[in-house]
């Protein structure tokens, strides 16, 4: 019966330090740097560039994962959303025609 309330607690324990790293944005930047990569070694892959760090932006409620090339010229792409933020919204290298 102790054991069962204990692994309770711990149980409870962490899903709160979870949703409180998840809700700081401490996760979400993590899950948006990886799409991020991905996203650019996919369809990028040629261009060489370097993932350089994950801003938060409060006006678009979105990650802007920034890159650079060899040449120090910076790509900033959108990515949505702010708790999952998995999409790229914005590509400023195919941009649309």
């Amino acid at each position: 019966m102790r054991d069962t309330k204990l692994k309770k607690k711990i149980a409870v324990t962490i899903g709160i330090l979870i949703l409180g790293l998840w809700v700081g944005g401490i996760i979400p930047q993590q899950i948006g740097k990886m799409a991020a990569i991905n996203y650019v070694e996919k369809n990028h892959g040629n261009m060489g560039l370097t993932f350089m760090r994950m801003e938060f932006s409060s006006v678009h409620g979105d990650y802007f994962a920034v890159f650079q090339d060899s040449d120090e010229i910076v790509y900033s792409f959108l990515i949505t959303s702010k708790y999952l933020p998995i999409t790229v919204l914005y590509d400023p290298i195919n941009l649309p025609e």
